[in-house]
């Protein structure tokens, strides 16, 4: 059932032009940036998007424009831990050949403000699909039982949400997704 909701994601996303996408980040970076979530956390960890996933080069950027710390994911075994990002850091690439920092201390996942996570879908309960590897899921199951940050913020574009997704007992929801349209928020009582 996942991978048959990821393949149907990959064919909404392929017929994206370029032009809808960029304008889809630009538009979601606007969204972002305004919103009291991003305006009183300092520490905000993201990731080097992929082809087919919404661009994060402009998320980033905003990140440093605001002088917060951005951090990025690197795996360590099969978790992930976020070490800061700085223009000069040196980046190689992990496994899956996505850009990571190397041989800096992580930071805290308590100490984090809020995570952007990438999604291969999501519904309005805060259900995330992610692409399969489980990283996020077992990096962050602490949330299951604490709602302390960081919090979780799925980035995606609106064609990425579904009616309804069936989680597994390990999925952990998101907080609220932010697409070109705004935020989507789920039942977690964050007050916007």
């Amino acid at each position: 059932m996942k991978s048959a909701i990821r393949e149907a994601m990959r064919a909404r996303l392929s017929i994206l032009s370029e032009s809808e996408r960029l304008a889809a980040a630009t538009t979601i970076v606007e969204n972002l940036v305004t919103h009291p979530f991003f305006l009183q956390s300092q520490h905000i960890a993201c990731y080097f998007s992929t082809a087919s996933e919404c661009d994060t080069t402009l998320i980033i950027q905003a990140i440093w424009q605001a002088q917060k710390s951005c951090y990025l994911p690197a795996l360590n075994k099969q978790k992930l831990h976020f070490v800061e990002y700085h223009p000069d850091s040196v980046l190689l690439p992990n496994q899956y050949g996505i850009p990571e920092p190397r041989d800096v201390p992580s930071k805290s996942l308590h100490q984090l403000d809020l995570v952007i996570m990438p999604l291969a879908a999501f519904d309005r309960a805060g259900r995330r699909l992610g692409q399969g590897g489980g990283y996020y899921d077992r990096t962050f199951a602490f949330r299951q039982s604490d709602s302390n940050p960081p919090y979780l913020l799925g980035l995606a574009f609106s064609v990425q949400e579904v009616d309804a997704l069936i989680s597994d007992p390990w999925d952990v929801n998101l907080d609220g997704v932010i697409t070109e349209c705004g935020w989507r928020m789920n039942f977690q009582n964050h007050l916007l």
